[in-house]
């Protein structure tokens, strides 16, 4: 069976990209309270420019895609195109490799900008509260649950709901000010390979970081 929450159970989730989105949307149709900190502004306000790489989703991608009920997974789907198989180019004639044993067998090609902003209005839907614009400084580890310090604009374009009661904002001068958060429960770092979270949890000794760029 699945587990439901009650509502009152805080979980805060820093990153609004695919997985910070999908995340986000699974967890408050469990009946969680999510908060989603983005460090850009809303994706879907932004022109896509043409040159958004396609994913391909093979079964693990498909696999983390059946935590959505039936009909959101299948309107996810429905933005994609099925893919038998890749064409290999190696000097001579094109070779075509199958990804399965015959047509039956496929991944799925998607849009990546498309993907994302799917996945972030079903967040919105699913009642998770989404503020974007706010950039990670820093993260504290005194108490049971981390605190939380973003950089934001004093007017922050695509910030949705209510301000919840853990979060402080004290306003600096300049063009950004100090938000506080003070979590009430687990927090998720969702944003990315260049992790904020995971530099701050490095700084702090909470953890040890070895990166190598590609």
């Amino acid at each position: 069976s699945t587990y439901m929450a009650d509502g009152s159970q805080p979980i805060t989730i820093v990153g609004a990209g695919l997985v910070g989105a999908l995340l986000a949307t699974v967890l408050a149709r469990r009946g969680y309270r999510v908060t989603v900190y983005e460090r850009y502004g809303d994706i879907r306000a932004i022109p896509s420019s043409g040159r958004s790489i396609n994913l391909v989703a093979t079964a693990r991608g498909l696999r983390a895609l059946t935590l959505l009920p039936d009909d959101v997974r299948a309107r996810l789907l429905e933005l994609g195109v099925r893919v038998t198989g890749r064409v290999i180019h190696a000097g001579g004639e094109p070779i075509f490799q199958r990804y399965g044993k015959d047509d039956s067998e496929f991944n799925y090609s998607i849009s990546r900008y498309e993907l994302n902003k799917f996945l972030i209005s079903e967040a919105e839907a699913a009642g998770a509260t989404l503020r974007f614009g706010h950039r990670l400084l820093g993260v504290e580890l005194e108490g049971e649950y981390p605190v939380l310090t973003f950089a934001a604009p004093h007017e922050a374009s695509g910030q949705r709901g209510v301000l919840d009661s853990a979060l402080h904002a004290e306003d600096n001068t300049g063009a950004e000010r100090e938000v506080v958060v003070r979590c009430g429960g687990p927090v998720v770092a969702a944003d990315g390979g260049g992790s904020a979270v995971r530099q701050a949890l490095s700084s702090a000794g909470a953890c040890a970081v070895h990166s190598s760029l590609l």
